[in-house]
């Protein structure tokens, strides 16, 4: 709204999309990288510099058991992360377009218009939930808010349970969260058909279209509904 023609006119660069739209993407697509890097490291020096600065200060007993760094914690997160850093290697360097879509690798037509145009593996889930609105606001507005929702995460989750006092009932909900995004990110590689989730069956075929909407409702519902309640089913130190 108000500001979107204008947007559309410097990203696009013209009337319809064509070489000035790909080039500006590229720069974009090149330039992010690089801007997340610098990002993450000015996030872990300013953590740093705060906790040095902390530090300095007398704590209560509350505050030292909120600042309580475990070594062993620490030891367990380095081997799962070199562990994905193997992983992660082998697909880089030995299959590096293993979980790509077969459909990007076919010669563009511009006469033709695939079935589904889908972005890489990893932005399948958030592509899912961009398109699955009829509105595209909406989508919008769903897809950015999905990932913006992390950034909240502190204020949503007041939980204090620690390691022990986990509820079974948040665990599985942990892991169904978890589920339900591997099952967006493949929705998103299909083709959008069928009606929507609130118009119930109806005569056009597929249930895509429904299957993704359910899907961002359970995304969403464990950011805004289980985390804020957890601190009523789990007990608190």
């Amino acid at each position: 709204p108000l500001v979107g023609d204008s947007i559309y006119a410097y990203l696009v660069g013209s009337h319809t999309p064509g070489t000035p739209m790909l080039g500006r993407f590229f720069v974009i697509h090149f330039i992010l990288p690089f801007v997340i890097i610098v990002a993450t490291v000015i996030h872990i020096r300013t953590v740093q510099s705060a906790f040095a600065q902390a530090m300095k200060k007398k704590f209560s007993e509350k505050e030292s058991r909120s600042l309580l760094f475990d070594y062993k914690i620490t030891d367990l997160d380095a081997i799962k992360i070199t562990l994905f850093l193997m992983v992660f290697a082998w697909f880089l360097f030995f299959a590096p377009h293993y979980l790509s879509s077969a459909d990007n690798f076919i010669a563009a037509d511009p006469t033709i218009t695939p079935a589904i145009v889908a972005p890489e593996w990893y932005f399948l889930p958030f592509f899912s939930i961009l398109r699955c609105f009829p509105n595209e606001f909406v989508g919008l507005a769903a897809m950015c808010g999905s990932i913006l929702i992390f950034y909240f995460l502190p204020w949503l989750d007041t939980s204090q349970a620690r390691f022990r006092h986990y509820s079974k009932l948040v665990k599985c909900g942990y892991w169904l969260w978890v589920i339900n995004a591997c099952f967006l990110g493949w929705l998103g590689s299909k083709a959008l058909v069928g009606p929507d989730l609130l118009d119930g069956f109806r005569n056009e075929e597929g249930w895509i279209r429904a299957a993704s909407q359910l899907s961002t409702l359970i995304w969403f519902s464990w950011f805004l509904i289980v985390l804020p309640c957890r601190r009523f089913l789990e007990k608190q130190d």
